[in-house]
């Protein structure tokens, strides 16, 4: 019965683990235009609507261009923008940006 019990609460006590590290990896997402990309500071702005969000790149992220990983000093000015960010500290932690291959023209 002992050895039931020792199972059991490990499973508790590891789902529970699993939960939070879920929860602290928690990924949102915003759309919008380039509004400015800073390679010194590895910062992007994008703008949707009357609001601009200022997005940190984190130091693994990724910039894409369909298939393609592009360099955040290739991201101009009204392009279309997926960020995938994670809040951190108050702070958006940019871990992906789509850039749309569909362009408004």
């Amino acid at each position: 019965m002992r050895s039931k019990t020792v199972i059991i609460f490990a499973l508790v006590v590891g789902l529970g683990l699993a939960t939070s590290a879920m929860a602290a990896a928690h990924l949102d997402i915003a759309y919008g235009v380039v509004a400015k990309a800073d390679t010194q500071s590895n910062t992007l702005w994008i703008r949707r609507a009357n609001e601009t969000k200022q997005f940190a790149l984190a130091p693994d992220a990724t910039v894409m261009r369909g298939n393609h990983q592009v360099a955040l000093d290739t991201l101009k000015p009204g392009e279309r923008v997926k960020v995938e960010y994670t809040p951190e500290n108050g702070e958006r932690v940019a871990n992906r940006i789509d850039v749309s291959t569909h362009q408004k023209s």
